[in-house]
């Protein structure tokens, strides 16, 4: 029987916790992130009270579920909130132009050690103050699949988070993300900004 003809074990389904825990992992910049996040997450699963009681002043005090109270740290500790470390995402309005889009985004890619000109007049823009977010943000994009990452968008209602994941990674934390719960229906959804 050749290779090709042997059939494929299915995947097994993931739970919403090892999902979340993966997940953490593929955000994480470095190995020193990928551990700092993944001890988080599970003692915010693992002791949901005695974690909300130590980071109060970083989490929303709305009844959670373990699981949830997990993704919501993870993403306020990416953003630098809960320890006022360097931030991996950079929260935008939908509304937002060129502009402030690619200043709050250079403070990422500079937290993330990555060689990018993002500014717009560089990219080629001879407006930039009149450029929307959207139309920066595919040029941004290609720039990034050029240095091996690709540029992500975590929606939150009518903002989101832009940040950058491992190109070779960004299908499994779309997968493990939904299985992790940050879905269409929790208002909180992973998407990749396609370059032109």
């Amino acid at each position: 029987m050749s290779e090709h003809s042997r059939p494929q074990p299915s995947p097994l389904p993931c739970s919403a916790e090892y999902a979340l825990i993966s997940t953490a992992v593929l955000l994480a910049p470095d190995e020193n992130w990928a551990s700092h996040l993944v001890q988080m997450v599970g003692e915010a699963l693992n002791d949901p009270d005695e974690f909300k009681k130590r980071h109060r002043n970083w989490l929303d005090e709305r009844p959670c579920t373990p699981v949830e109270l997990a993704r919501e740290a993870l993403i306020v500790s990416l953003g630098g909130g809960m320890w006022g470390m360097e931030a991996y995402l950079a929260l935008c309005d939908h509304s937002e132009g060129a502009i402030d889009v690619s200043d709050r985004l250079r403070h990422v890619s500079r937290n993330w050690k990555v060689s990018l000109d993002l500014d717009p007049t560089s990219l080629g823009f001879t407006q930039p103050d009149q450029l929307d977010g959207d139309t920066y943000l595919r040029e941004v994009a290609g720039k990034c699949r050029g240095v091996g990452l690709t540029l992500f968008r975590l929606w939150r209602g009518d903002s989101y988070e832009l940040g950058f994941v491992r190109t070779d990674r960004c299908g499994l934390l779309l997968a493990d993300a939904a299985s992790a719960g940050f879905t269409y229906e929790a208002d909180r959804m992973f998407e990749i900004v396609e370059p032109h």
